[in-house]
């Protein structure tokens, strides 16, 4: 139910509408509970879910922040199998690209910057992509304290790591992410 959901809200069409429908009906909720005492797989299709739910939509973003989503994808992102992780920086990455800035410092008071490093040199190349995007997110705007956060998790580091590992392997998509 939780990958229909997502799925559902991913949609082109009517997506705000559908989106509106889905949180009405008290799915957030649901899938926060399903985020964080789920199996592995409804753990992977909440966080999707949430993450598609979440997706430019300001209402839906404070509401899902308000329930505890920040932290508990923090948790799946620390703490997940491996499509787990991919699937939680997905939604992390979703949430930081807001462009309400107390969304972003909410993200990273949430600890969201050092698991999403983590990911640098250990996650899946999609969990990689997608840790980069929102750490760009995070810190777009000139945000000091967001930056100051990066840098002190070992940003740099890992991305130069990334970089350099790109350049061996002619993975220019991701090094340009």
């Amino acid at each position: 139910a939780a990958g229909l959901l997502g799925t559902l809200a991913s949609g082109t069409e009517g997506k705000e509408e559908v989106r509106r429908e889905i949180v009405q009906a008290g799915a957030v909720e649901l899938l926060l509970a399903l985020v964080q005492e789920g199996t592995d797989s409804g753990k992977e299709a909440a966080a999707g879910a949430l993450g598609n739910l979440a997706s430019q939509e300001q209402d839906t973003i404070q509401f899902s922040m308000e329930q505890g989503a920040v932290e508990r994808l923090v948790a799946l992102v620390s703490t997940g199998t491996e499509e787990c992780k991919e699937v939680a920086a997905g939604a992390l990455m979703k949430l930081s690209a807001s462009d309400n800035k107390s969304t972003k410092k909410a993200i990273v008071r949430a600890g969201a910057v050092g698991p999403l490093v983590v990911l640098l040199p250990t996650g899946t190349n999609v969990a990689k992509e997608y840790a980069v995007v929102a750490l760009d997110n995070l810190t777009s705007g000139n945000q000091k304290t967001n930056v100051s956060a990066v840098l002190k998790a070992g940003a740099i580091t890992q991305l130069v790591m990334l970089l350099r590992n790109a350049a061996c392997t002619g993975e220019s998509k991701r090094a340009a992410a």
